[in-house]
């Protein structure tokens, strides 16, 4: 259970579906027959989180039912995941509380050793804040992730939150300074094998040459996203 756990969060970090959704469920079925409650149970709101992004209401039922399995006081570890979980579920029901839920996950994080996803948490919760129009909260949620994530030198997380930090600096009209990280960002990518978070930096940096009426240039990001 634990090495299918591992397999997962490689495959997270690499934006590889096809590597990490099969794991996770593998894992949790280990957990299950191994009799651990404690490992089953971070397997399964690992299990939530990333069915948020993809199936929010099966996200949000397993995450209801892992809060009555486990009423509080519960694991702090536990309680990051599953406010994480909660968070990507309810971005567009419920933007606001998506970002209150996005910051709690990063606190917990924070405080159980949980390092890349206290950064992602706190990106994350940037992007809602900047979805919501609130630009000024919103760099100040992505700037802490990308101080952080520069600290790790893990190259995939270091410049998905790149990618977020030229955006909300396109949507504050700073597009020379939005090029210059999103173009830093897909460079970061191109030493890594493909996949969602490539080409979102890639659609990103588009959109930033559109706005400075680089015309060419963002056909060319836009194709080489798809």
């Amino acid at each position: 259970g634990d090495t299918c756990l591992a397999t997962a969060a490689l495959g997270i970090a690499s934006g590889d579906s096809a590597r990490y959704l099969p794991a996770f469920a593998e894992a949790i079925e280990h957990y299950r027959f191994s009799g651990d409650k404690a490992r089953l149970n971070m397997g399964r709101a690992w299990n939530a989180y990333i069915s948020a992004y993809s199936d929010p209401e099966l996200a949000l039922q397993s995450v209801e039912q892992l809060q009555k399995d486990c009423p509080q006081p519960r694991p702090t570890s536990l309680s990051a995941v599953l406010c994480a979980a909660e968070s990507g579920a309810k971005f567009w029901r419920d933007p606001p509380l998506a970002a209150a839920m996005a910051l709690r996950a990063r606190e917990y994080a924070q405080q159980t050793g949980l390092v890349r996803l206290s950064i992602m948490a706190s990106s994350n919760a940037g992007w809602i804040l900047e979805c919501l129009g609130d630009f000024d909260a919103a760099m100040e949620c992505i700037e802490w992730s990308v101080i952080r994530a520069r600290k790790t030198g893990w190259p995939t997380v270091l410049a998905s939150c790149m990618v977020r930090l030229g955006s909300v600096l396109r949507e504050l009209g700073q597009l020379d300074r939005s090029h210059e990280i999103l173009a830093e960002a897909a460079a970061r990518f191109e030493s890594l094998s493909g996949g969602i978070h490539k080409a979102i930096a890639l659609s990103a940096l588009g959109q930033t040459l559109l706005s400075k009426n680089m015309t060419a240039e963002a056909v060319a990001a836009y194709e080489t996203s798809v």
